[in-house]
């Protein structure tokens, strides 16, 4: 049925979710992080996942480049 469905759909994580968004909009993670004024292996952590999502403070500013709204 319908709600076991979504039981096992995946979940995109964060890091995916803002590789995509960086992609959709021709960004390199290079371009990213500069317009963040972060360093690209920053970015890079946060689309492997490897490091914790953006601080708090930064995510609007992510959101914004990214053309998403802030989670």
């Amino acid at each position: 049925d319908f709600h076991s469905a979504l039981s096992h759909a995946p979940i995109m994580s964060m890091g995916k979710r803002i590789r995509e968004a960086r992609l959709a909009l021709n960004l390199t993670q290079n371009e990213l992080a500069r317009r963040l004024n972060v360093d690209q292996s920053t970015v890079s952590g946060w689309e492997s996942d490897e490091t914790r999502r953006p601080a708090r403070d930064l995510m609007p500013k992510v959101a914004l480049h990214l053309r998403r709204t802030p989670e």
